[in-house]
């Protein structure tokens, strides 16, 4: 819900199928640009009309293609209203809040709306995937999730040790600019990312739920422990932070040699 682009994608696609020629305004912007006071209520009114337009064809709609069908479809309007909920908080930790909760709440509709025995993966932030509060005062979307779903939420913390990636820079003169190609050509040598490092074969995969259920592990993995932080580490300026990552995940994926991703044309 960070961006509505590929939502009004989606919705459009539909609305072709179910011959309307109803035509969606606005949400070429995400959550991170400036908006304008005027854009945010444009957005608002283009996000109440279609919902209401939806509403009034229901049926319609519903015959033309399926029940299920037009929900997911409804869902993606219900989307557009949680990015505009969203742009619309007085400050950034505000809008950092709201997208962990709708996160959270967008995974819990998947699932809800899938056969009992369903599965879903999603990808975010180890920020975002954690069982922690990690994200200021409120919940982040794993810790959403773990109290929801209990043990069936097992979550997946990832980790690598040197090359290059992509981030955007640290340097507020160059806040909005695009991203660029960081490395790292070593690891702290007292981060547990070191340490697994110096046992993984290169690459490795950490069981940290079956780790502690040993009493010695399980008190070395709840204290804080200090990582190389990634990508984060433009983000908050520093290469490396000391987190709860050994009681937070129910394991980690430690890469050793990364390269920075392509980008599909």
């Amino acid at each position: 819900m960070s961006s509505g682009v590929s939502d009004v994608h989606r919705i459009a696609d539909y609305l072709s199928k179910v011959e309307s020629e109803y035509k969606i305004d606005g949400f070429q912007k995400h959550l991170w640009q400036h908006i304008e006071e005027d854009e945010k209520s444009d957005f608002y009114i283009s996000y109440f009309k279609l919902k209401s337009y939806f509403i009034d064809h229901y049926e319609e709609f519903a015959n033309k293609t399926s029940e299920k069908e037009f929900n997911l479809i409804y869902h993606h309007i219900e989307i557009l209203g949680q990015f505009v909920t969203t742009i619309n908080q007085s400050s950034y930790q505000r809008k950092m809040d709201f997208r962990d909760i709708y996160m959270s709440e967008n995974i819990e509709w998947i699932l809800s709306n899938e056969n009992p025995d369903a599965k879903a993966l999603f990808w975010a932030h180890n920020d975002h995937v954690g069982d922690w509060v990690a994200n200021g005062i409120v919940d982040v979307a794993g810790h959403f999730l773990k109290k929801r779903y209990g043990a069936s939420y097992y979550n997946i913390s990832t980790d690598f040790g040197t090359g290059d990636f992509l981030a955007y820079p640290h340097n507020p003169d160059e806040v909005g600019s695009n991203m660029r190609t960081f490395n790292f050509g070593t690891i702290d040598s007292t981060t547990f990312t070191y340490c697994i490092q110096q046992h993984g074969e290169p690459n490795a995969f950490v069981d940290l739920r079956n780790a502690r259920r040993n009493e010695f592990l399980k008190c070395y993995l709840g204290s804080p422990l200090k990582i190389m932080y990634g990508a984060g580490s433009q983000e908050w300026g520093t290469q490396t932070r000391t987190i709860d990552i050994g009681s937070a995940f129910d394991a980690i994926i430690y890469i050793d040699k990364i390269s920075i991703i392509n980008f599909m044309k």
